[in-house]
């Protein structure tokens, strides 16, 4: 499985959290050296010739407005293949990599995970853990060193491009990089990706491979009717009552979490008007004791919830009438979106 998933960082950066991380648990791998070695592909390297062959076309001067156009229109095209051959192959590297990994280790990718051509266009990584490292509110003196690594890696990777005069020198650009820097944080962010600083990042990690012990209760809602056991091919509990009866509604548009970390400021928010009212409705909350089976999801900020694909035993289920007034009656904030 993948573990967590950081963009974001330099190649300076990678090495670093590789080094810190060394003889650990963690298996680190590169996205973009799956990319690149997509780009070196024999076939997309004849979709990135036919591809630059119908640009140049559509910018001569020889030709009319409509047949412009039409070559504008086959360039699109064979982007959209590009980005369709990309998209296939980069999830079949990865599959390759969680398949090829012993279940024991856990898989870190590093690196972007956009399409080359199209800073827009993603692939959903499988994972908990999103995180896009902060350097923007860093001190300017990390935010320089940042677009040095950057600039230093292009010149040394590059070298042969920016001789050639193929290589955008924009990229070379300090104030041009940070001003990209910003657009790719944003476009990450819209994409569930969580703004962590380089030491934040290290603590998870560390947390991460500490032994652990899985709570003596856990519970899980549901509004299917178990008698004594629950037989699903994977059961997700939660360490908090109210976190299981909310996260069995399934809706993406609320979101439930502590203030500022702190456990006596529990809440629930919606992000889309109305979304609330889903909490009006009855459901059954289970309450299992036998939790050997047990193991934990890591997420950014605390482990909270817990999975097992074994059948599990029913200590006791408690029939809720009204999510909302249980949530109401313990206490949990429910926050409504204004506009």
């Amino acid at each position: 499985m993948i573990f967590a998933h950081i963009a974001g960082l330099s190649e300076k950066l990678k090495n670093k959290i590789k080094d810190a991380f060394l003889n650990s648990d963690y298996i680190f791998q590169d996205l973009e050296a799956f990319t690149e070695k997509i780009i070196q592909d024999k076939n997309m390297i004849a979709l990135i010739q036919r591809y630059e062959y119908y640009c140049e076309k559509a910018k001569s001067n020889n030709i009319t407005k409509f047949q412009s156009k039409q070559f504008i229109i086959k360039s699109k095209e064979i982007e959209r293949k590009m980005n369709f051959y990309w998209k296939n192959k980069i999830n079949y590297y990865i599959l390759n990599l969680i398949n090829s990994t012993s279940p024991t280790k856990k898989i870190i990718l590093l690196g972007y995970c956009n399409f080359f051509k199209n800073i827009r266009i993603f692939i959903n990584i499988q994972t908990n853990i999103k995180l896009f490292i902060n350097i923007m509110s860093s001190v300017q003196n990390n935010i320089d060193n940042f677009t040095k690594d950057i600039i230093t890696s292009n010149l040394d990777n590059y070298r042969n491009d920016i001789i050639n005069g193929t290589f955008n020198l924009d990229l070379l650009n300090p104030s041009y990089l940070i001003k990209k820097r910003e657009i790719t944080t944003n476009i990450y962010l819209k994409n569930g990706y969580d703004l962590k600083t380089w030491d934040q990042i290290c603590k998870l990690l560390s947390i991460s491979l500490q032994p652990y012990d899985t709570p003596s209760i856990l519970y899980f809602a549901s509004k299917i009717n178990y008698e004594t056991k629950i037989n699903l091919k994977k059961i997700i509990a939660y360490s908090d009552d109210w976190i299981a009866l909310v996260s069995a509604i399934g809706d993406k548009n609320l979101i439930k979490g502590y203030s500022n970390d702190d456990e006596n400021k529990p809440f629930v928010q919606e992000i889309i008007k109305n979304s609330l009212q889903k909490l009006n409705d009855s459901i059954i909350l289970y309450i299992i004791t036998n939790t050997t089976t047990f193991k934990p999801i890591f997420t950014k900020n605390y482990i909270y919830k817990y999975e097992t694909n074994k059948v599990v035993q029913i200590y006791k289920k408690i029939n809720i009438n009204n999510i909302s007034t249980s949530l109401k009656k313990k206490g949990i904030k429910l926050i409504k979106k204004l506009n």
